[in-house]
């Protein structure tokens, strides 16, 4: 079961001005019951095939990503907002700290992964001056 503690954003907390009535937080919900079961619906109509992706068989990903990990000394992710976030969350959550100097035996062959998060040019030459592009993926 899901709960919202909506606390400190009601009248009570933050008073009438800043603050909403919990007689609006219950419109609210009343109001927006019907989306996740409009939601639900879709996803088995096929609307929404993202929300499966969790539940799909990645084996075949998983091959192709361990045949090649040890072709390369570099992998960089380009991504802006989640998509580098998420790399870099899960770099963190995945390795050690400092990684990316550890000898490439310490790192049992497995490339160096850095995310460029924005087009900045110097961040991107700086990296383009610590890699070698032959080696990277």
């Amino acid at each position: 079961m899901f709960t919202i503690d909506f606390n400190n954003i009601i009248s009570n907390t933050l008073g009438p001005i800043h603050g909403l009535r919990p007689d609006d937080i219950d419109e609210f919900v009343s109001s927006t019951s019907y989306v996740p079961v409009s939601v639900n619906s879709e996803r088995t109509e096929g609307k929404h095939p993202f929300l499966n992706l969790p539940y799909e068989n990645i084996s075949v990903i998983e091959k192709a990503a361990k045949q090649k990990a040890h072709s390369y000394e570099d992998f960089i992710v380009l991504g802006i907002g989640g998509s580098a976030l998420g790399a870099s969350a899960l770099h963190t959550a995945l390795h050690p700290p400092f990684y990316n100097l550890l000898t490439p035996r310490a790192r049992k062959g497995l490339p160096r992964l850095f995310v460029l998060d924005n087009v900045d040019p110097t961040e991107t030459a700086a990296l383009l001056n610590v890699i070698c592009s032959s080696s990277t993926c």
